[in-house]
């Protein structure tokens, strides 16, 4: 689902029209942005949490010649379901 998509269902399901959607969405984006680059984390109920995660300093492999390259540190959003969603989304 792209973010045009899920603003169409977001207007079909609210009843609000595709622009506040639009300013919903985007702001909803900023919003989680902004909370992600200070680095917290965001629970939705009946969603789940969206956690920032800090990976330190690592080695890894220059691919190209085969050499040991120092990475370093960066943050990745990791996303954890909540119980409810889990069990809605079993076969």
């Amino acid at each position: 689902m792209t973010k045009k998509d899920f603003i169409k269902a977001l207007s079909e399901n609210s009843g609000l029209t595709v622009e506040d959607s639009t300013k919903a969405v985007d702001g909803m984006m900023q919003s989680m942005s902004d909370a992600f680059k200070s680095g917290e984390s965001i629970t939705l109920r009946g969603l789940g949490t969206f956690d920032v995660k800090t990976l330190t300093n690592r080695h890894g492999r220059d691919m190209q010649n085969g050499g040991v390259i120092n990475l370093p540190d960066t943050r990745k959003v990791k996303f954890v379901p909540c119980k409810e969603l889990k069990e809605a989304m079993k076969l």
